[in-house]
């Protein structure tokens, strides 16, 4: 290799430039960054589903939004239909923040009937989950 001076380009025995650029990521570097990347993912859904403060919204517009859109497969009373959640069970209600319920809403849940519904504004989600909250009996 003859390396040509000051221009960081060094020739091979075929004639090849070569660039003597920044060095490369080698294997554990970038299999730490994996890591991360990969832990990023695991930590931050698991962080969505901890208790956080109650979604604002308006329970009286999120009623006509839920007889819309969330009535034919969780019934007009919240009971759910078929395998659907009942919403008037208390004990699901406790166990779902309502950031958990807006993802829920947003993303819907794979390999369920519970499509997305990202169709609908933020505001109408939150209207929805705040009239959720009002069918829960107490047990």
């Amino acid at each position: 290799m003859t390396r040509l001076p000051d221009t960081g380009i060094i020739k091979d025995m075929f004639g090849r430039d070569k660039h003597l650029g920044a060095p490369r990521i080698t294997g554990r570097i970038f299999s730490l960054f994996l890591l991360l990347l990969t832990l990023q993912f695991l930590i931050l859904p698991a962080g969505l589903t901890q208790a956080a403060p109650p979604v604002p919204g308006n329970p009286d517009t999120g009623k006509r939004t839920y007889e819309i859109w969330c009535a034919s497969c969780h019934g007009v009373s919240g009971k759910g239909i078929g395998n659907m959640p009942s919403f008037v069970d208390a004990n699901y209600q406790s166990e779902r923040s309502d950031l958990k319920l807006l993802q829920i809403i947003t993303l819907g849940v794979r390999g369920t009937g519970m499509p997305p519904f990202s169709i609908l504004s933020e505001t109408d989600r939150r209207n929805v989950i705040a009239y959720i909250r009002t069918l829960a009996t107490i047990p």
